[in-house]
């Protein structure tokens, strides 16, 4: 595995602290690392931050990763750089390794792609020659961030769209899914509002097959695929909005429908410059 097999991941739930000898691969000086393994340690042990890097520690005994080598490889490169530079502090509290890690894979250029775990560590713990069976995903815990949506919000310039996108993105799933619901509805209505949609259209029509095939990155994600995310969303969001009872409560099939239209938005922002 490239400058990755030498490295031992421990993650700190088990009482034991990580053990990544990244300056064998001239990732970190000795100088640099003294300090670092109790920063590296807490982060390591936030749930967000795993899956930001594509680590999976669903089994204690088998650390695996999720991500693609090269990808992972860069991850991993990354991180020790910022703990290295001082970008990774102990001084950064929860709050702020959550925000870290949610602007983590933009800044490093990490795809949303997910691969079955492949293990990253060396030396296996043996405590049974029982057949390893199948490793349940990590949760999402988040509607995924994009710096690049972001980015292109900022250009509209709309105000009311980067605080929306930093609302949903910010809040986690588990806890709020209901009104993560609404947010996302509300989102696109607002956003296609500002594209050129009429106020007596909804954006579910507005957003036709057709108008999603010029939008959709077709090599990626097929339009039909597309505007099924977005009829849930749109008819999720309008039931959990005006429905007495009615409401949307599964967090990660709102998460997987934000991230099939993620291009759609993306395109949409920059369409809706001023």
């Amino acid at each position: 595995m490239g400058i990755l097999r030498p490295f031992r991941y421990r993650i700190p739930k088990c009482n034991t602290r990580p053990h990544l000898p990244a300056e064998k691969h001239n990732l970190i000086s000795a100088a640099d690392r003294k300090g670092k393994l109790t920063t590296a340690q807490r982060f390591l042990s936030n749930i967000t931050f795993r899956e930001a890097l594509g680590v999976d520690a669903s089994n204690i005994e088998d650390i695996c990763r999720i991500r693609k080598e090269e990808e992972f490889e860069r991850a991993v490169k990354a991180f020790v750089e910022d703990l290295s530079k001082g970008d990774v502090n102990s001084r950064m509290n929860r709050e702020k390794i959550v925000e870290y890690a949610r602007k983590f894979p933009g800044r490093v250029g990490l795809s949303a792609d997910k691969i079955h775990p492949v293990t990253i560590t060396v030396e296996p713990m043996k405590k049974s020659k029982r057949r390893r069976g199948p490793i349940k995903p990590a949760k999402l815990t988040h509607l995924t961030y994009s710096e690049k949506i972001h980015e292109a919000l900022r250009t509209i310039p709309s105000y009311k769209l980067e605080k929306i996108y930093y609302s949903i993105c910010k809040l986690e799933l588990a806890d709020y899914t209901p009104l993560l619901s609404v947010g996302v509805w509300t989102f696109i209505e607002s956003l296609t509002s500002i594209a050129g949609r009429n106020e007596n259209t909804d954006f579910y029509s507005y957003l036709s097959q057709q108008r999603i095939q010029s939008l959709c990155d077709m090599t990626k994600i097929p339009a039909k695929v597309a505007r099924q995310a977005l009829k849930r969303i749109s008819e999720y969001g309008n039931t959990t909005k005006h429905d007495s009872k009615g409401a949307m409560f599964n967090g990660e099939q709102l998460a997987n429908d934000f991230d099939l239209i993620a291009s759609i938005i993306l395109k949409l922002s920059k369409e809706a410059r001023r």
